[in-house]
């Protein structure tokens, strides 16, 4: 008997993870995604695929009594992070009192997989935003033999990801945390692959989210042959699509994880807005905001030393409702997406993405105003758009 749909699984992994008889494998379908594949013959109708399964977990959007905007201050750690920094600091907490994380990671072809980090050392290779749904893996059951050993665990990724592993685990841990993000969606493995094919061989130190054109406006870069490439995410053709909503994974667009009910100790996003709310760290360096959901979630703040980040206060209206409604709403589904998926693999990527992510004039003068606006503040910008608008008016009428 299936487990889910297309339309309601989420790729978490848990039912791979829990099946005693290893009857489920992961198949990947036409667009790209993980999708779990059980073997009938084998299967024994134990039922415990479907007891962990996530795809009717839904639950009222409550919104954390603490949230912070926050950012770490020495340069390096800003500027090596796609926000405010602060994965790094609660990643070296942990790990220096003895425990193990599990976040995602490139491998050597630049697939995006979660896995253990047990060591400071190979921290590096866990920062930073990917914007590709990683594969889990046995990652579940790892996480669970950690904790049956005593050992303390940091699990860190997507809110369905974390649904997932608490569902698969089926009782709670004292020693297990749990940190997700504000999450737009996952966009499809498969894309990510064949977008790399369109770079060539030899890429390499990939940042979907490089502040060296400031961090509003940033860029995806890559390396290779010892030459870093970069492009803004308005000109990248897979940030473009990404952003455009062209192949995110379909049970995104009905996310039940929204809202902070993932079970999520720390939730994690970027603090936009900060120009009007904070303009103090309005220097293009990237800032976060960290909403606190739990006494776990106050525990693992309490792990940092405060004299490593700044933090100011900040309210739900601030955080979520004016700048980022990922927080509480699905990505909107794009009707171009099946227009995209119909000719996905018939012909060339990059053009199809750019032709199919294009804005209308409307859109594009705004988001020119936007830019502007984060750059020089509001009321410059203000100002700025009144003086061309007379201009413009002068120069037609002959004034």
């Amino acid at each position: 008997m299936p487990i889910t749909t297309t339309k309601t699984c989420t790729g978490c992994f848990a039912c791979v993870n829990i099946c005693p008889h290893t009857c489920i494998s992961v198949i990947t379908d036409e667009e790209g995604f993980y999708y779990p594949h059980i073997n009938t013959d084998t299967c024994v109708n134990c039922n415990l695929c479907n007891l962990v399964c996530t795809k009717e977990q839904l639950k009222q959007v409550k919104y954390p009594a603490i949230i912070l905007g926050c950012r770490v201050i020495k340069d390096s750690d800003l500027n090596s992070s796609s926000s405010g920094g602060m994965f790094g600091l609660f990643a070296t907490a942990f790990l220096k009192s003895g425990g193990r994380i599990f976040a995602a990671r490139f491998n050597e072809e630049n697939k995006v997989y979660h896995d253990e980090i047990k060591d400071l050392s190979e921290l590096a290779f866990y920062r930073r935003s990917k914007y590709s749904q990683s594969y889990l893996g046995d990652v579940f059951k790892r996480v669970k033999d950690r904790l049956k050993d005593g050992i303390r665990v940091l699990f860190v990724g997507t809110p369905c990801q974390v649904a997932g592993l608490l569902a698969f685990l089926r009782k709670s841990y004292p020693t297990l945390y749990c940190i997700d993000f504000v999450c737009h969606g996952v966009p499809s493995p498969g894309v990510w692959k064949e977008y790399l094919k369109t770079l060539g061989p030899g890429i390499s130190n990939i940042s979907f989210r490089d502040k060296e054109t400031g961090w509003p406006n940033y860029s995806f870069s890559y390396i290779q042959d010892n030459v870093k490439h970069r492009q803004t995410a308005s000109q990248n053709p897979y940030m473009r699509g990404f952003l455009h909503d062209l192949y995110l994974r379909p049970s995104c667009y009905d996310c039940k994880f929204k809202g902070f009910t993932s079970g999520a100790d720390i939730t994690m996003s970027d603090f936009w807005g900060v120009w009007k709310n904070h303009p103090k760290w309005n220097d293009q360096r990237g800032a976060g905001v960290l909403a606190i959901n739990s006494n776990k979630g106050e525990q693992l703040l309490k792990m940092i030393d405060k004299k490593e980040y700044e933090e100011v206060d900040v309210t739900v209206q601030q955080a979520y409702i004016d700048y980022n409604c990922s927080a509480y709403k699905c990505a909107p589904h794009n009707p171009k997406r099946e227009i995209f998926f119909s000719r996905y693999g018939k012909e060339p990527l990059v053009p199809l993405i750019m032709e199919l992510s294009k804005d209308p004039i409307l859109v594009q003068i705004k988001n020119i105003i936007s830019k502007i606006k984060h750059k020089i503040g509001i009321k410059a910008c203000y100002q700025a758009l009144k003086y061309s608008f007379s201009f413009i008016n002068k120069k037609i009428h002959g004034k």
